[in-house]
This record gives structure tokens, C-alpha cells and sequence, in this order.
């Protein structure tokens, strides 16, 4: 076998559309993948402009690795969108050169990564909503190693919360964001939340960068990126929560004020009510039946038992 028809099988055998070109962009040569990524047979490839077939322009496009090539002298690589094959391809291109040093062609091999570059797309898409989810969000959340509870990140509201930068907050642990007469009850915290014990760990004091302390509910969950554990930690504040817990107890404590002054007052009138009645009732009870009328016994006898259950009334309140 001749070494041209050897350097054909080698050719033929590359999996990926493989073409020669000259300096002006014309296809000598092409292999089997070529003609089945165009669409189009070895004859009507030849003498063709690549990036007429492969780019359907009448111009080399831009960031074309011929054109960087010959500017370059030397192997590039470039990621390109192929029209006609509608896909990404990585395409590198590797001169040749003549016995007198000048290029004269160049071999470019094209390499479809459609479904890496998908696969790209939908993970940087999916990292953007998360990221989007995550710092949105106007709790706090951070995210920290499950064995050495150093922090791994945290969101837009954490840093504002503690007053840390996002390279700072990575520096830190837990034992930093938590007051030291309070990391014992933290820690316990963080082991029951770390085994599914708790959900919620209440009350939680939290240290800002400036040595303040406030108070959190922190919801947390386990989870596992690759081989590690994390626990990740959502922190509400609950400032208002405690505001509007006070606010309950001082109204309670005016309304139960103001019922004693009231159950005051009403035994006072009380008080002042049933000297006067007993006196009206002894007057009553004195005052002669004899010649009254029976209309005026009858108004008599209201009086007395109306007076009588004014009286009842008026002991029970005192």
C-alpha cells in the first residue's frame, strides 16, 4: 500500500468532518464526515468556499480560526456555530506549510459539542435561577460544612445581615457568627438539625461583623454536594416577631389595668349607692299602710321590691 493511500484510510477514518483548505478558504479535500455533515457529495465539496457550505455566508464569519490561523502562524481552536450542520462544533485548525515556509493549506477538524454546549446552556441557566432564588430571598441562608462547620457561601441577605463581604463570610464559621457564652446551645442546635432531630432551631443568637448581636428562627436541612455534607441554614430574623410579642403583653397589661380600675370604680358607686337604698328601704319598711290607697300600697310595694333587687345587685359587686 502506497503512502498516499495510507494517508487516505487515516483521512477517511477520522470520526469528526475533516477538511483541507487553501489559503483562500477553498476545499481541497474532505472526508466521509464531512460530505454526511454538509449534506453534500465530495464533488460538489471541492473547490467550494468553506464557509459558504458550512456557514452559508459569502465571507469568512467572525472569529473564523482560518482567518486567525494564517494571522497567527499556528494551531487555533475555536468553538463555532455551524448553520448548516445546525450545531456548535469545537473546530481546530493546523497549518501546513510549503518547503519555502509559506502556508499553503490548512486542515481543520470540526468537532460537534451541540450536546455538551446544551448540556452547558441548561446547567448555566439552572445555576442562575438557583442563584436568582437564592439571592432573592429575604431570609438569610448559608451554607456550611457539615464536619468542619466553616462556611461555604451565603446569600445577598446574610452578608447584610452579619455585614460581611462574600470572600469575608467564606473565611468564617460558625463559631463566628454566634456570641461565645452561646456556641455550647448553637452547636447541639446544629447536630440535631444535622440528623433530622429538629427543623427549626428557635431564638438563635446571632454575632454581626461589628460584635452586635439579634436573634433568629434558623430553619435547616441537611444535603450532599459530591462526597461532603452540608447543612444548609435559612435565618429570619425575628426582630418584629418580638416587637409585636411585647406590643401583645403591654396591651395585655393595660386592658387587665383598666379592668381594675374599673372593677375600682364600680365597687366605689357600689359603696356609695348602698347606704342611701338601706336608709330608703328602713323608710319603707316604717312608713304606715293605714289609710293609703290600694294604688298607692301598690306603687309602695314596686318601690320596696325594686330597691330590694338594687340592693342583691349592688352586694354582688362589692
Amino acid at each position: 500500500m502506497g503512502r498516499k493511500n495510507e494517508w487516505e484510510l487515516v483521512f477517511q477514518a477520522i470520526s469528526d468532518p475533516t477538511l483541507i483548505l487553501d489559503v483562500n478558504h477553498e476545499v481541497l479535500a474532505a472526508n466521509r464526515a464531512a460530505e454526511k455533515a454538509s449534506g453534500l457529495d465530495i464533488h460538489k465539496l471541492l473547490g467550494s468556499r468553506c464557509h459558504e457550505v458550512f456557514h452559508c455566508k459569502d465571507h469568512a464569519p467572525d472569529g473564523c480560526p482560518h482567518v486567525a490561523l494564517r494571522d497567527l502562524q499556528m494551531p487555533v481552536t475555536i468553538e463555532m456555530e455551524m448553520e448548516a450542520m445546525g450545531g456548535t462544533y469545537l473546530v481546530t485548525v493546523a497549518p501546513i506549510f510549503g518547503e519555502d515556509g509559506q502556508l499553503e493549506r490548512t486542515i481543520h477538524i470540526a468537532k460537534d459539542i451541540s450536546a455538551r454546549k446544551a448540556a452547558e446552556d441548561a446547567l448555566r441557566e439552572s445555576e442562575e435561577r438557583f442563584r436568582a432564588i437564592f439571592d432573592g430571598s429575604v431570609d438569610g441562608i448559608l451554607l456550611a460544612d457539615a464536619s468542619t462547620k466553616t462556611l461555604l457561601t451565603g446569600n445577598r441577605a446574610i452578608r447584610k445581615m452579619l455585614g460581611y463581604s462574600s470572600v469575608e463570610l467564606r473565611r468564617l464559621s460558625v463559631a463566628d457568627i454566634h456570641p461565645p457564652e452561646d456556641l455550647p446551645h448553637v452547636l447541639d442546635q446544629f447536630e440535631a438539625q444535622l440528623k433530622g432531630l429538629i427543623t427549626v432551631a428557635m431564638d438563635l443568637p446571632v454575632k454581626r461583623k461589628d460584635g452586635s448581636v439579634f436573634f433568629a428562627d434558623v430553619a435547616s436541612a441537611p444535603v450532599r454536594i459530591g462526597t461532603r455534607r452540608y447543612l444548609v441554614g435559612s435565618f429570619r430574623d425575628v426582630r418584629d416577631r418580638h416587637r409585636l410579642e411585647q406590643a401583645a403583653l403591654e396591651a395585655k397589661d393595660r386592658v387587665i389595668r383598666q379592668m381594675q380600675e374599673h372593677e375600682i370604680y364600680v365597687r366605689d358607686v357600689a359603696d356609695r349607692l348602698r347606704n342611701p337604698l338601706q336608709i330608703l328601704m328602713g323608710y319603707l319598711e316604717l312608713m304606715p299602710r293605714v289609710g293609703l290607697t290600694t294604688d298607692q300600697k301598690t306603687h309602695l310595694e314596686h318601690i320596696r321590691k325594686a330597691s330590694e333587687r338594687l340592693l342583691q345587685g349592688l352586694r354582688k359587686l362589692t
